[in-house]
């Protein structure tokens, strides 16, 4: 539970690491984060446990808790969604829940266990039927998802219930603290299609006392810094006969349903991109690579790769290879963590001979890694760039190698972004440029023949 020398000392440090700009007061939060599990079922098809002689493609990452029918499997392909990004290799694969009426298996997976603040759970989801769900006139579900203590399988916190719509062809969502008899499932007021992905988003906040911890959940809720009012939220029951978990270190799902229960069956899904993380931010928002360029200056390679929305960061990794070697890490450098777009630039100037091919490596702190998309530069002599009357003024004039048909010259500000373009006629070596509209600045002037990028650096006052 939360202890008011955690609160005091937390606003300490963050006070003395961080600039408070009212723009960046929750993402002062990041100081404490921590991801605590990242799950996109990067592994082979087939079962994920042991269960019953189970293939065990998760190498023991989750468990079997229960059940003798039903195995969970990984299956092909991936769930994604434009506004949520997890870390997935080109052959991940996602989860099967099944509706049932009988024994099927649970399963579980640990995470380190915390003991105070909240902890945050996104992932994707698809129910593909509502088959054996609930009546969206009932009260009561089965949950078929929740938090539960690293030394237990039972006792689920945070636990989440689906049932039919209101309409044919939809779902409804809900969540209790505990079991429904304890604490009442609150179900968010909107509904939402089948055979759609939607974002899931669920915490847990651990409360000074006993018997009042807290947990609310939002549905495709739009990307915000801020965390935002939940859809659904439930509390225990302070007079009630169940108390909350002492900790929070695993995630469990459920296959479950009888009919004769009156609660209907656990839904008939799929399951992929699971985060969890002590943080809003950190378990919701895209980390992107919003662009990764690199350009040839004097036979000198500059690369150039903006993010957004970094948390939780450690790192990125500069690789190169030519066609004939493997990659190899060339560079390291920090991530910053800061909102909005940052900018990294670094310059190769010991390129490889021939075709140099370049990828970025993202490196969170959880270890999860991703990688950028891959860009070449060609090592040879240097092509001769030159600007005349540097600094300019109203226009600028290149000299440069003669142009082919897909010659061209981009302008680009300090920060990379590309300002003006202009093709450049065949056979041209020179090119006139009319740049009054900029602003005064430093810029880059960028030549592209057949595939080879040279650039310059010149003052516009």
């Amino acid at each position: 539970m939360n202890s008011a020398y955690f609160a005091s000392n937390n606003l300490f440090n963050m006070r003395k690491i961080f600039t408070l700009l009212v723009s960046l007061l929750t993402a002062a939060t990041t100081l404490t984060a921590q991801r605590l599990l990242t799950e996109d079922f990067n592994f082979a098809a087939g079962q994920i446990t042991d269960a019953n002689g189970g293939a065990n493609v998760s190498g023991g990452v989750w468990k079997s808790t229960s059940g003798t029918g039903k195995f969970i499997q990984a299956v092909d392909a991936s769930l994604s969604s434009a506004v949520y990004i997890t870390s997935p290799t080109v052959d991940s694969r996602h989860i099967v829940l099944d509706t049932i009426t009988s024994s099927a298996e649970d399963i579980k997976t640990n995470f380190a266990a915390q003991t105070a603040g909240t902890v945050y759970c996104s992932f994707l989801i698809n129910i593909l039927t509502d088959e054996l769900l609930n009546d969206n006139s009932a009260d009561t579900a089965e949950y078929f998802l929740g938090f539960v203590s690293a030394a237990s399988n039972t006792n689920y916190q945070g636990r989440l219930y689906v049932r039919k719509g209101a309409t044919a062809g939809t779902v409804n969502f809900g969540i209790s603290a505990n079991s429904y008899k304890n604490t009442a499932i609150a179900w968010a007021s909107n509904t939402y299609g089948l055979n759609i992905t939607h974002l899931i988003t669920f915490s847990s906040s651990f409360v000074d006392g006993s018997k009042n911890d807290i947990v609310k959940l939002w549905i495709d809720q739009p990307v915000n810094n801020i965390e935002p009012v939940p859809q659904a939220s439930s509390a225990y029951d302070a007079a009630g006969s169940v108390s909350e978990n002492s900790d929070l270190g695993g995630i469990a799902f459920r296959q479950s349903g009888s009919s004769a229960s009156g609660l209907g069956s656990t839904p008939n899904c799929r399951i992929d991109a699971i985060k969890i993380s002590t943080d809003w931010n950190d378990a919701t928002f895209p980390v992107k690579l919003k662009s990764f360029s690199v350009a040839l200056q004097n036979n000198d390679a500059l690369l150039q790769w903006i993010t957004t929305d970094e948390i939780n960061m450690k790192e990125y990794v500069v690789e190169r290879k030519t066609s004939n070697n493997a990659y190899t890490a060339i560079a390291f450098i920090s991530a910053r963590n800061t909102s909005g777009e940052n900018v990294y630039r670094f310059t190769d100037n010991k390129m490889l001979s021939g075709t140099n091919m370049y990828r970025i490596k993202m490196v969170d702190n959880d270890g999860t890694i991703t990688y950028s998309n891959v860009q070449t530069a060609v090592s040879k002599a240097a092509q001769q760039l030159l600007i005349k009357g540097n600094p300019v003024i109203d226009r600028i004039i290149i000299q440069h190698a003669a142009a082919s048909n897909a010659a061209t010259i981009n302008i680009l500000n300090s920060n990379g972004v590309n300002v003006l373009m202009q093709q450049i006629n065949r056979g041209a070596t020179e090119t006139i440029l009319q740049i009054a509209a900029l602003p005064s600045g430093t810029y880059f002037a960028v030549y592209e023949l057949n595939g080879t990028k040279t650039s310059k650096q010149f003052v516009k006052q």
